[in-house]
């Protein structure tokens, strides 16, 4: 996707103008323009049972599909993408649409980006063919995960490889002990790492704790 004429907002990150797409704008506008969806329903992610209209439930699963569909299962933020800019360079593995990716480009930080299956139709930022090996080749770069698939090997794998490789900082994006990557990841995540930064995230309307991390490599497990 490359028709961003009238997308970029201005926004101050570490005291230089810098330009990026911003997400919660757009999925606020398009949940009122589109859908016709209650500003109250959606809240960026946070849903008041007081005031939610379940009736609109159906509504708003198509808004989150489609969403989803086109930029990702989570929000970026802009103290997200600052925490994570801040690692760079980077290797992003699981890259989806490379939605994430393209923002970070926006902000002029250095980033690969690979995913095992590719809809070069649909991406926001070039994403290369590749999956957990390319961690082992980019060991220099900090690695993120976005979102990694719940309860498989994938993130497990990627963040072991990077950490053998040498590998020394990540980011992830997502439930943590939640719904994505697997009980294995985080444990090894805790094990070897200490938390750098956090910052919660937003979500397209769902009672999920999701949150952006950066994490660095303990000092004993160096060697």
């Amino acid at each position: 996707m490359t028709d961003d004429t009238s997308i970029p907002r201005r926004v101050r990150v570490r005291g230089e103008e810098r330009i990026y797409r911003s997400a919660l704008q757009d999925l606020h506008q398009q949940a009122m323009e589109t859908y016709r969806a209650p500003a109250a329903a959606l809240d960026f992610g946070r849903y008041d049972s007081r005031r939610y209209d379940f009736r609109e439930s159906h509504r708003l699963y198509e808004l989150r599909l489609q969403l989803t569909e086109t930029y990702g299962y989570c929000i970026p933020t802009e103290a997200a993408l600052e925490i994570i800019a801040a690692l760079g360079p980077l290797v992003s593995i699981g890259a989806g649409l490379g939605y994430w990716e393209h923002i970070l480009g926006q902000l002029r930080v250095d980033c690969l980006a690979y995913d095992r299956e590719i809809d070069s139709a649909r991406l926001w930022f070039p994403v290369r063919r590749g999956g957990p090996q390319q961690a082992a080749l980019y060991a220099d770069r900090a690695l993120l995960l976005i979102w990694p698939p719940y309860d498989l090997p994938m993130a497990l794998e990627c963040l072991q490889t990077h950490h053998d490789a040498g590998g020394r900082a990540v980011a992830y994006v997502g439930e943590v002990w939640g719904c994505t990557g697997s009980d294995e990841f985080h444990q090894f995540l805790e094990t070897h790492y200490q938390v750098q930064s956090e910052t919660e995230l937003p979500m397209y309307g769902e009672f999920i704790h999701v949150q952006c991390g950066t994490y660095l490599r303990l000092e004993e497990d160096s060697s």
